[in-house]
This record gives C-alpha cells, sequence and structure tokens, in this order.
C-alpha cells in the first residue's frame, strides 16, 4: 500500500522529448558523405534551433501545455539520440550549441567521443560482432526510445529498403503505428510531416507487412513549411488534448479534465470510506480480524487489528512517483466507495422488499406472543420506511452516477498497475505495451482521444524523461542472478497477490452462493408452514392457548420471510455479480498458474550464474516482458470485464 500525501491531481512537467536519427552508412549501398547531408543538416540545424526557442514565447508555451495538465516549472526541451554516425552525432553538436540537454540511448557501448556530458546514457551492450549481422538490437533501441519521446525527427533519403525495413525506416514505420509525431528531413533539405488523415486502419495493416512495398511510408507524408514552427498539429494534439482546435471533445477528454480536476477529499471521511464492504466481507469470509477494523474504522477511522495478509512494496522511483502514489490511493478510495455502495444497494432493496411485504400484510411489531399487546402503529408506517428506503437507494445511485466511483476506481487503477509493471521492466530496459499504443484516433474528419489513462500514462513518461536508474547505465553489465533476484522478487509478489485474490473471490462466491440457496430453501420452508398454519390451525384444541398463540404468530412471521428471503438472496446474488467474485476468481486462478510457470523459468535462469554477457540477458529481459505482457494483459482483462458492472438500481 501506498501512503497518500498529495491533495490534488500531480500535473506534468513541462517538457518535449525530442528523438533525432537518421542513416547509419552500414544501412546505406552507398555510404554517406558530408556535401549529401548539408542540406539535410542545414534543416536539422533550423529544427533544433525552433525547438530551443519554445521556452523563450510564453504565450506558445502557455497554449501548448494548460495548467489544467500541466505544473509550473520552466519549459524543457530534451534532445534524445544515440552515437550513430553523421545525423546520431550531428544532433548532439547541434543540441550543445542551442544548450538543450540531451540523453543518449545506445543498442551497443557508449563512446567517449562526446564534448558534453549527457544527462543520461544508456546502453544495452550488445557486442559489435551480433550488431554487424543483425537489425533486431537496433530495434530493440528504437523502441524503447520511441517510448521516452514525444516527436521523431528523422532524417531519410525516402528510399524504401529490399526487403525487411531496418534502420530509420523501421523507427518511422513504429513511429507512426504508435500515433507518434513525426518530422521527417530529405536529403534536399525539405521537411515533411504525417497527413494523419491518411494513416487508416488499412494503411497500418499494410505497413506491419514483413516487406515494405515501394511508397506506402513516404505516401503518407506531405509537406511542411519549417518556417511556420516545428510544433504542428500532431505535436500539439498530444501535448494538449484538451485543446478544441486540435482534439474533438470527447467523453475521453471530459474524463481527462475531471482527472484534472480532482482533489483529495478530507482526511476524516477518507479514513472511514469501505468500512460497510470491509464488515459484510469479514462476515461472510469469517474473519475476527477484519470485522473488528471495520467497526473501529467507522468509529475511529482507524485500525485496530494488523492483518496477516498486509504487504508492503517498495516506492516508485523518479517523476512517476507521485503519478503512482495518487493512481494508486485514488484507487483504493474509488474501490472502497463501489463496493459499499454496491454492497449498500443490494442490502436496501432486501429491506425495501421486507417492508413492502409488512406493510401488505398489517404486520405490527409492537404485537408478539411474547410481549404485551400494545396500541401499535407499524402497519401504518410500514409504507413510508419502504418509502424511504427507495428514496435512499435512488439517492445512493444518483450519488455513485455523478461521483464516477466505478470508473475512477477502473482508470486509477489501471494507472497505477501499469506504472508497476514499468517498473518491473526498468532494469532491462523496456516499457509495457500501454505505453506505446496511439493516443488518438481520427473518424470522419475529426481526432478524439482515446483514452485519458493512457495520456497520463505516455506524458507522464515522455515528458519526465528518463529515471535515475538510467544516468549511466549498461544492461550487458549486469549478471544474471542481479537482474533474476529483482524479477524473482516482483513475480513472487504478484505470485502471492493473485492467490490470495482467488483464495479471497472463490471464498465470496461460494459462501454467498451457499448461502443464497439457503434462503431460498428456507423460503419453500416458510412458504410450507404457512400454507399448514392458515389450513390447520382450527382444528387444534382451544385449551391449547400456548399452541394457538404460536401458530398465531406463526402466520404473521411466515408470509415475511417467505418474500424476504428470496430478496435477500437475490441481493447477494446481485452483489455477487455486480463485483464479479467468481470471474475475478477464475481469472486470477489462470494468470497464477502462467506466473507458476514463469516463476520457474526466472529460478532456472539464476541456477547458472557463470552465464554471463548478452545473450544471457537477451533471455532474461524477454522473459521479463513476457511477464510483464501477462500482467498487463490481466490488468485490460479485469478493466474489460468490471466495466460493465457500474452502480445501478437493483
Amino acid at each position: 500500500m501506498t501512503t497518500d500525501t498529495q491533495l490534488s491531481f500531480p500535473r506534468v512537467p513541462r517538457s518535449i522529448s525530442v528523438l533525432v536519427s537518421g542513416h547509419r552508412n552500414k544501412r546505406r549501398s552507398v555510404p554517406f558523405c558530408g556535401f549529401e547531408l548539408r542540406l539535410a543538416f542545414r534543416t536539422l540545424d533550423k529544427v533544433l534551433e525552433k525547438f530551443a526557442r519554445i521556452p523563450e514565447e510564453a504565450a506558445q508555451a502557455d497554449e501548448i501545455f494548460p495548467r489544467a495538465l500541466y505544473s509550473d516549472d520552466p519549459v524543457t526541451i530534451r534532445v534524445v539520440t544515440g552515437q550513430a554516425d553523421h545525423v546520431d552525432r550531428y544532433a548532439i553538436r547541434r543540441a550543445g550549441k542551442h544548450r538543450l540537454p540531451f540523453d543518449l540511448i545506445v543498442p551497443g557501448e557508449v563512446q567517449a567521443t562526446c564534448a558534453r556530458e549527457p544527462k543520461h546514457s544508456v546502453a544495452f551492450g550488445c557486442p559489435q560482432s551480433v550488431l554487424e549481422k543483425d537489425n533486431a538490437p537496433f530495434a530493440t533501441r528504437d523502441e524503447f526510445a520511441l517510448s521516452y519521446a514525444d516527436i521523431l525527427v528523422a532524417v531519410w533519403d525516402g528510399n524504401t529498403p529490399l526487403g525487411a525495413p531496418g534502420g530509420v525506416v523501421w523507427l518511422i514505420q513504429r513511429a507512426v503505428a504508435m500515433g507518434l509525431p513525426v518530422l521527417w528531413i530529405d536529403l534536399d533539405g525539405a521537411v515533411h510531416k504525417i497527413a494523419d488523415h491518411r494513416v487508416t486502419e488499412l494503411w497500418l495493416h499494410r505497413l506491419k507487412r514483413p516487406t515494405l512495398e515501394h511508397g506506402l511510408l513516404e505516401g503518407l507524408f506531405e509537406t511542411h513549411n519549417i518556417e511556420t514552427g516545428v510544433l504542428i498539429d500532431s505535436l500539439r494534439r498530444r501535448l494538449n488534448p484538451l485543446g478544441d482546435r486540435f482534439v474533438s471533445a470527447s467523453l475521453q477528454s471530459d474524463i481527462l479534465g475531471s482527472y484534472a480536476a480532482e482533489k483529495r477529499a478530507s482526511p476524516w471521511i477518507e479514513r472511514r470510506v469501505g468500512w460497510f464492504e470491509q464488515f459484510m466481507t469479514a462476515v461472510f469470509r469469517a474473519r475476527p480480524c477484519d470485522f473488528l477494523n471495520s467497526v473501529s474504522k467507522l468509529l475511529a477511522g482507524k485500525r485496530i487489528c494488523k492483518s496477516r495478509y498486509e504487504t508492503h512494496e517498495a516506492p516508485v522511483p523518479g517523476l512517476l512517483k507521485a503519478r503512482f502514489e495518487w493512481s494508486d490511493a485514488r484507487a483504493n478510495i474509488a474501490g472502497r466507495k463501489h463496493g459499499s455502495g454496491t454492497w449498500l444497494l443490494y442490502m436496501l432493496s432486501s429491506a425495501a422488499v421486507f417492508a413492502s411485504a409488512a406493510g401488505l400484510i398489517q404486520f405490527d411489531l409492537s404485537w408478539h406472543f411474547w410481549l404485551n399487546k400494545s396500541a401499535g402503529h407499524w402497519p401504518a408506517r410500514w409504507p413510508w420506511v419502504e418509502l424511504a428506503l427507495i428514496i435512499l437507494i435512488v439517492y445512493s445511485v444518483v450519488r455513485a452516477g455523478m461521483q464516477h466511483w466505478h470508473r475512477l476506481w477502473l482508470g486509477h487503477r489501471f494507472v497505477a498497475e501499469q506504472i508497476r509493471y514499468l517498473r518491473l521492466l526498468e532494469s532491462f530496459l523496456a516499457v509495457p505495451a500501454p505505453f506505446t499504443e496511439p493516443l488518438f484516433a481520427y473518424q470522419q474528419g475529426r481526432y478524439r482521444l482515446r483514452s485519458a489513462e493512457l495520456w497520463l500514462l505516455q506524458r507522464s513518461l515522455s515528458a519526465g524523461g528518463l529515471p535515475p536508474l538510467y544516468g549511466d547505465y549498461r544492461l550487458a553489465s549486469q549478471t544474471v542472478p542481479e537482474l533474476g533476484s529483482k524479477l524473482k522478487e516482483a513475480v513472487e509478489e504478484q505470485f502471492g497477490f493473485h492467490e490470495k485474490k482467488h483464495k479471497h473471490a472463490h471464498a465470496m462466491h461460494k459462501r454467498m452462493d451457499n448461502l443464497s440457496i439457503v434462503l431460498f430453501f428456507l423460503a419453500g420452508v416458510s412458504t410450507a408452514l404457512h400454507i399448514f398454519a392458515e389450513h390447520w390451525a382450527d382444528s387444534i384444541s382451544a385449551s391449547d392457548n400456548r399452541l394457538q398463540l404460536l401458530l398465531a404468530e406463526g402466520v404473521l412471521w411466515l408470509p415475511l420471510f417467505s418474500a424476504s428471503f428470496p430478496a435477500l438472496g437475490a441481493a447477494l446474488h446481485g452483489v455477487m455479480t455486480k463485483l464479479e467474485f467468481g470471474r475475478i476468481a477464475e481469472q486470477s486462478n489462470k494468470v497464477h498458474a502462467q506466473l507458476e510457470t514463469l516463476l520457474s523459468v526466472v529460478r532456472f535462469a539464476m541456477t547458472k550464474p557463470e552465464a554471463t554477457g548478452w545473450q544471457p540477458i537477451t533471455d532474461l529481459r524477454d522473459d521479463a516482458k513476457d511477464i510483464a505482457k501477462l500482467l498487463a494483459d490481466e490488468n485490460v482483462q479485469w478493466r474489460d470485464l468490471i466495466k460493465y458492472q457500474r452502480t445501478e438500481l437493483p
């Protein structure tokens, strides 16, 4: 669990990460010469200069960095590049001239050829012999670099490679698939930008083919006048999805705006949130500790009993820490509100049925065979009780809908979990898939934000820049036992979580289902006894007054049992359906089984401490990516499963 100390939405740093790349000589049939690149370099220098001037133009900065989403810190423009010959090295020199900080990400080893020290230096450590034969390490490096970029500036001759695309062509292809803005500088120094309306699903499908069609990638671009600036529409859209000029209003943009306006409630209230759900769960799971904690939470706002299932996790380092802690805490609060609200609605609905049945039979609580007869006004009060319960039910549903507990729970939990999986992959120089998905959809001539949560994840990553771990990081220099132990610890944590989650959800589903069956059985028994009491009461001897009083009392109570027990059973079934105990138990059980296999793979890798170098680390990295993909996919499936179970009238 995290400690929630923030009072409002953690705003994103005002920054733009510019990834610069170009042809490598070994990827061309005819190597570059300095004269060929002269015009392209002149334009690249102009592009970097225009990026460097953005912080100086306050009005422009305020437009692309709205205060609702971004902090008040100075605007930072950083360059991300490598050390390949020609384009990368030229970009490093010009970044120094324009006083732009730069980060290095290289597939091999970092070479000490820079006049200035990079802010971050990341090396995959792939041997030169492998780099000369295989393009896969370059693709791995490019995929990672694109994840931390807001725009790609590429120097490309415009030719389609023979065979499978690689180098800058693959980089542009991947950027298009990710929906990342691209500025293409050709060898004549002309600048082109993606014509976003041409990036259709059909075009993207054709781009995924192993062999690139001639002219397919080039056909996505249109000419751009660099004198108008580098803040092209697609970049403005990415930076400011709330601006009506470039993004059409939609539900997701409204959701993003609501996230930005979110503030923490009173601590006095938040400490008591979820007590009813915890109380009902403790009743069905027979957990005295949780029962005491639910009561103490309501009365004192704190726990008096420490749960044996409590876990502690390592904090998220870097600038994503604030985003993780905020989303994790908000998800916990919203989830408890949704859970308690669901329990309360269905319990109130069963109570309303009881009140309705009591009113129909003129049931009087003030008269029983073990009490003295009193005036009794209950028969006239039951309709008012029923009306009050119905009003409370409707109010609870409307309040839950207006405060969006269900949506906030799913959205914040998605953000927090994806950052958790990002932390798992951090040492392996990889990122989960949601950090590389397109942010906008183009439909009927308009752009709409696809997901508010994806924007928060991707902009938090690229705006924050590379984390502190990557100050000077070399993947291949890490040992398998060192990386494996961290991975094993993270997998064991998730393994234990899903094991407990399965047991909890399965126990709740089984016990609630059994109780529902018992309640319906008791309703049948009550109905049979009521029939017996109605038809055979007159045959009992008048001298047996005690038995006659008992039957009279039964005639009053049994119809209530016949009506209320099925209502309570149906209410329990409604809670099971809304909170999806059964499906969640099954889903966690499947993930638990798959994690068990992957955990054994990691443990096996750690039995070979002598395994060093590029290939063992690459194999372990692939295992880590498989684990993160499994967990990320499970989180998406859970979200898809629960998103239709919003609070509704029982």
